[in-house]
């Protein structure tokens, strides 16, 4: 998140009340401390804008053309307009899960893949065990998820060497 700071001067003869609005981007997204003012004549007030996108994936990343508007609350025509470029920046977030932790040797396995962040997430899958004594395959060891985006791979997993004797 980040937050930007206007000044606010009354030039007139009179104490006056202004309206800050805020647009460009989710409203949800954007905080003032202070959307409504008073200043008395000839002095200075600052406002603070917070920007805090919500960590969802379809809070899209990107450049937002933000349009700040101080306006006289009594008389909303006489009004001043900013503009501003915010840039969001993506987050990451990702998660993973066996359906089963215990196969048998032949048997197939599924993992759950969820991109939890708000951008495109390219993984590379491989498998490999502590004493390298397992193979694993699957169809395709390279995806890209979208943000949000739910996929579920599912591949085999067999003893390098088969046992002869005994339980396998």
């Amino acid at each position: 998140h980040m937050s930007a700071e206007i000044s606010i001067t009354n030039t007139s003869a009179d104490s006056q009340h202004y309206r800050v609005e805020v647009s460009g981007m989710p409203p949800d997204w954007i905080r003032l401390d202070r959307p409504d003012v008073r200043i008395e004549a000839g002095q200075r007030e600052q406002v603070l804008i917070n920007f805090r996108p919500a960590r969802h994936s379809d809070s899209r990343p990107g450049d937002y053309r933000v349009l700040v508007q101080v306006m006289l609350r009594d008389n909303p025509q006489h009004k001043l307009d900013a503009q501003m470029l915010v840039h969001i920046l993506p987050y990451s977030g990702f998660g993973m899960a066996l359906e089963k932790t215990l196969i048998s040797s032949g048997q197939s396995f599924r993992l759950h893949l969820h991109n939890q962040g708000s951008a495109p997430l390219p993984l590379a899958i491989t498998c490999r065990n502590r004493d390298n004594k397992l193979r694993y395959t699957f169809p395709s060891n390279q995806i890209t998820l979208m943000p949000g985006a739910r996929f579920v791979v599912q591949g085999q997993v067999q003893p390098l060497k088969p046992s002869l004797w005994g339980k396998p």
